[in-house]
């Protein structure tokens, strides 16, 4: 088994190295058709994995967390190790203020006092007897003497009663009308409420309300001062009744009357605990919990700052959130819900694209191409945003600034220069899109990457080298996007060394991004083998290895494929294709006439025909063969797939019909049939304009050699000829070209040819001066024989 694997792996060897020296051929070949490329180019299969796969990608990077690491724990009154930015808006219960607040509320609460029926009742009742006792008294005899009924405290009051006060008090009540007038104070007074002197003393200001009679409830809260104990009662009894009386007897009514009130009237205000807890109980229940709202962006945990225990619930109340939004029934949720939004916008990405780009669409290694891209942008985004978040965490970063180191602009800086600026600046758009969603849906993302990929798109589409594409590129993005977070974080009241470090990371994500994006082009190119402006302009170096030997083995070829690339990369100009597309594959068109070059009429140097000793059927073998071996050599070289296509197709399937008729002739003498079929090439037929261009050219500048006294009107008709002649044959007619394109490739040629073979004018000859340059020579030469003469002389006596 060993030995087996031995020789073959030398055998492999041995081939790559003879195949290295063009011993052999190489065993590759892209024939249309035959190839797992063609498959792949055609397949429906193929086309919509690669759009499956978009759609996963966009809807992995969208559900996926790209918050902060919340596994870490913060002890209160230490020092923060790091800092905790929310990602989302949320709010939670500051049980500290709730408290507070709820113990406001509690004291704030007014305390329940009833009034008591029985003890209003009672003093009702007590004046109405003090009434009926104070008349017995006053109706008493000159002589006789009231006897005081011990048990009845009106008669007991009206006992202690001075004469005096007797004499006053009877005038205030002498009348039914003045007693109700008295009693109705007391009712008023009592109605009112009389508060317990004992408790002013105890609680010397505070609020409450009052029960009446009938147990409702008072709206109106008072305070102590408003509420009269039994002297303040009495005092206002008194000087109410009093002031119905004259001025001058005004003071001593008040005081008999006093004297009365005070012994009658007693407190009625009973404070009611059960309903007072109740009610502060209720008015703790009614205060609503204190919610502190913390908006996307706010900083939770601030690194180097003490953590208070509001901090800690803070944060633990975020992670509760974010836990909750992650739990398995959200997650599908919203898996659902990111799935139909990036089918949605890549339903809108392929319309645009199907009607502005229908190439794109119709071609799986396009498709596959711009695919590749956005995922490589999305999963690059998604990376930036999660390092981001690390290092914001460490450097006091605020989310707010992640945009400056997403790398929005690559998807339109690739695409622009492989594609077209069209296709990626939607690209661009698309993947702005998805970023945003996943930057908790950040208007301000999806402008910064609208604008940054029509900019940079716009920047590097005419890039024709490496160092342009680069400078382009970097300034594009490094301009635009620190200029668009400055005005960002300036309306925000950001602080001025945020700023700084925004716009700083800005300028770095532009040169990263595009010295990024230059290694993936080179990875792109080799892998769907679409090759750009600044790898093709490398190939149109003439120190190529392919061009020199051109240029030594078959100069005439190599002379022929220059003017070829003059034509075509002019008119390629003039019809808005691309010229250096154009140009590259002409100088490589004809490489295949390396393998025998003396078989083509341009390198014959002066040396008989080739062909006149060979059959027409063998001589058009080997002019047929040219582009097969052009093709293996530009495998063998690795050219571009434009290049292989151009020497493939640009002859298409036209026929050798000098070797055809040729054969035809001599057909007709020896009465054999001749297959037409025999004398055409392989084909395919042209296809890119490019392509299209190339052929035409290497046509009109061939035969144009043929002209003799070339002139303008013979050029135009020669080459109107030739574009009518692949008309006719089919030649065209898988071309990308219309027929007022044709006609500026007609005048481009017209233009090109005519300048290039224009006669010189004929210089006259001055004959004395031709006969004194001979005379020189001669004069040379014979100085030239005398010192060989002497040399000789100079040997011999040598010897």
């Amino acid at each position: 088994m060993l030995f087996y694997l031995k020789e073959n792996i030398f055998k492999r060897f041995k081939r790559r190295e003879l195949e290295k020296k063009g011993l052999i051929q190489t065993r590759q070949r892209l024939k249309q058709g035959e190839t797992f490329g063609t498959a792949f180019e055609k397949s429906k299969a193929v086309w919509i994995l690669i759009l499956m796969i978009v759609w996963a990608v966009c809807a992995a990077v969208m559900i996926y967390p790209s918050g902060d690491d919340l596994s870490i724990s913060f002890v209160e009154n230490q020092q923060s190790t790091s800092t905790v930015f929310a990602d989302f808006d949320f709010s939670y219960i500051d049980s500290e203020k709730t408290r507070i607040k709820r113990d406001n509320a509690v004291s704030e609460e007014p305390l329940i006092y009833k009034i008591d029926v029985q003890s209003t009742e009672n003093t009702v009742n007590l004046v109405s007897e003090f009434f009926q006792e104070f008349e017995k008294r006053i109706s008493l005899k000159e002589g006789e003497k009231y006897l005081p009924n011990p048990l009845s405290k009106a008669s007991i009051i009206v006992q202690s009663l001075s004469n005096e006060t007797c004499s006053i008090l009877s005038i205030v009540l002498q009348t039914q009308d003045k007693r109700k007038l008295f009693l109705g104070e007391i009712e008023n007074i009592m109605g009112r409420g009389v508060l317990d002197p004992g408790e002013i003393r105890e609680k010397p200001s505070f609020t409450f309300r009052i029960v009446d009679e009938k147990g409702r409830l008072r709206k109106k809260s008072l305070k102590s001062i408003d509420i009269p104990v039994p002297e303040e009662a009495s005092l206002e009894i008194s000087r109410s009744i009093a002031r119905y009386y004259s001025p001058e007897n005004r003071k001593s009514f008040e005081i008999a009357i006093k004297t009365i009130v005070s012994e009658i009237i007693s407190q009625n205000l009973i404070f009611d605990s059960g309903m007072t807890e109740q009610m502060k109980k209720s008015a703790e229940e009614s205060v609503s919990p204190v919610k502190v709202e913390v908006k996307r962006g706010n900083v939770i945990i601030e690194k180097g700052k003490i953590v208070d225990k509001e901090g800690i619930q803070r944060f633990q109340t975020y992670r509760q959130e974010r836990e909750s939004r992650q739990g398995y029934i959200v997650f599908w949720k919203n898996l659902v819900n990111v799935s139909i939004i990036s089918l949605f916008l890549m339903i809108l990405n392929g319309i645009y694209l199907f009607y502005i780009h229908p190439e794109v669409i119709k071609s799986n290694q396009k498709i596959a191409l711009v695919g590749t891209v956005i995922i490589i942008n999305l999963v690059l985004n998604t990376a930036a945003i999660k390092m981001f978040h690390i290092f914001g965490s460490a450097f006091n970063l605020p989310p707010v600034m992640t945009s400056s180191v997403v790398p929005l602009a690559m998807t339109s800086i690739i695409l622009s220069v492989m594609i077209g600026l069209r296709a990626a600046a939607y690209a661009g758009l698309f993947v702005s899109l998805i970023a945003a969603i996943q930057l908790n849906n950040s208007f301000h993302v999806l402008i910064c990457g609208m604008v940054i990929s029509i900019i940079a798109g716009i920047a590097v589409r005419h890039s024709t080298n490496h160092r342009s594409y680069f400078l382009r590129g970097a300034l594009a993005v490094s301009l635009v996007l620190p200029l668009i977070e400055i005005l960002h974080l300036w309306n925000l009241s950001e602080k001025t060394d945020l700023i700084m470090i925004s716009a700083a990371l800005s300028v770095a994500n532009g040169i990263l991004v595009t010295a990024l994006s230059m290694a993936i082009i080179f990875i792109l190119e080799m892998s769907f083998r679409i090759s750009t402006d600044m790898s093709l302009l490398i190939l149109c170096d003439y120190n190529h290895p392919l061009l020199k030997r051109l240029q030594f083995e078959a100069p005439g070829t190599y002379h022929h494929s220059i003017v070829v690339s003059t034509l075509a990369e002019q008119a390629a100009n003039d019809i808005m294709a691309n010229p250096i597309k154009a140009r590259v594959c002409s100088l490589f068109h004809d490489i295949g006439k390396l393998t025998t070059p003396e078989y083509f009429i341009e390198n014959n140097m002066g040396e008989g025909n080739k062909h006149d000793d060979l059959n027409p059927r063998m001589s058009s073998l080997v002019i047929l063969n040219h582009v097969k071996d052009g093709v293996d050599l530009a495998i063998k070289y690795k050219l571009r797939k434009i290049i292989r296509d151009a020497i493939e197709q640009h002859h298409g399937t036209d026929l050798v019909m000098f070797f055809y008729q040729r054969a035809v002739d001599e057909g007709r003498e020896t009465d054999s049939t001749v297959a037409e079929i025999d004398y055409r090439y392989p084909g395919p037929l042209p296809h890119e304009k490019e392509v299209v261009i190339v052929s035409l050219a290497d046509s009109c500048e061939a035969a144009s050699r043929t002209l003799q006294k070339p002139s303008q009107a013979k050029i135009d008709s020669l080459v109107w000829e030739i574009l009518r002649k692949r008309i006719r044959d089919g030649q065209l007619n898988d071309a990308e070209l219309t027929f007022g394109e044709l006609a500026k490739i007609r005048q481009s040629f017209v233009k090109t040819l005519t300048t290039m073979m224009h006669g010189r004018v004929t210089y006259p000859k001055d004959e004395e001066k031709e006969d004194y340059e001979d005379d020189l020579f001669k004069a040379s030469k014979t100085v030239s024989d005398a010192g060989k003469n002497e040399d000789e002389k100079d040997d011999s006596k040598g010897m």
